[in-house]
């Protein structure tokens, strides 16, 4: 009976291909993980936008810890990213807050944007975002405030015009 054993080419291939199948499986289990973390406390920040509530020091801190979670599982994520510059654009709302607070509060706002602006350097939103924390903090006539808004208009959703109505004729006047 002749050997049928697969020779070493094959069995390498074979071996390579297993190991990319299980990173392939580690990545997605950990972007799913990410986003049990995310997701929930993303839809309860949107929640609270729409009924338009402040959040509370506690409620702040719980979705910020679970964003931080989610993006060590999933670094890079522009969704997180950009929802972590939202939190902390929530900060720089506060009335009460001193130079260093809005110098801080922004610095970590405008980090979170321009990560996520990374990799998604087209998204519109993250560029406006990241205009209206460096206009937050005074910083309106900066160069990274002055490229976010150009970005933003540059790259911003665009609304097709609208048709207009034929213009009414006058009746003819009878002879």
């Amino acid at each position: 009976m002749p050997d049928t054993a697969p020779s070493a080419p094959v069995r390498a291939s074979v071996a390579a291909l297993l190991l990319l199948l299980g990173y392939a499986l580690c990545v997605a289990a950990r972007a799913g993980l990410a986003d049990v973390y995310a997701e929930p406390a993303k839809s309860y920040l949107q929640k609270k936008r729409e009924a338009d509530e402040v959040l509370s020091p506690a409620e702040w801190q719980a979705i910020y810890d679970s964003l931080i979670r989610a993006l060590a599982l999933a670094p890079g994520d522009p969704e997180n990213l950009s929802e972590l510059g939202r939190l902390h654009r929530i900060l720089l709302e506060a009335e009460d807050l001193d130079a260093g607070e809005i110098s801080r509060f922004g610095n970590a706002g405008a980090s979170y944007y321009q990560a996520a602006l990374a990799q998604r350097p087209t998204w519109p939103w993250d560029w406006g975002n990241l205009a209206l924390v460096k206009y937050q903090q005074y910083q309106d006539t900066s160069a990274v405030y002055q490229d976010a808004l150009v970005r933003a208009v540059e790259f911003g959703p665009r609304e097709a015009p609208r048709p207009r109505a034929p213009a009414k004729r006058k009746p003819a006047k009878a002879r």
